[in-house]
């Protein structure tokens, strides 16, 4: 009876310990998330930043611009030819 007893005990040992750790794996992991999404939000900010945004608008200005002067060619191409 007392060997029962014993490795009750020293089973609810374990589970408590077991337990502990499950709580502090699940508080690290809340806080590596956390900063996941910190880190997530950044990264966002810098590529869709300003900078960013300008030289998006620069480049679709650039492409509009080549392809009127390539339609004005051919326009020009086909008035004279």
């Amino acid at each position: 009876m007392t060997e029962l007893y014993a490795d009750q005990a020293r089973a609810e040992e374990e589970l408590g310990l077991r337990h502990e750790l499950a709580e502090k794996l699940r508080s690290q992991l809340k806080e590596v998330e956390k900063e996941k999404r910190e880190l997530t939000r950044r990264y966002n900010e810098q590529v869709c930043g300003p900078l960013h945004k300008s030289k998006v608008i620069f480049h679709t200005n650039a492409f509009r611009r080549s392809r009127n002067c390539f339609y004005l060619f051919i326009i020009i191409v086909i008035l004279y030819w």
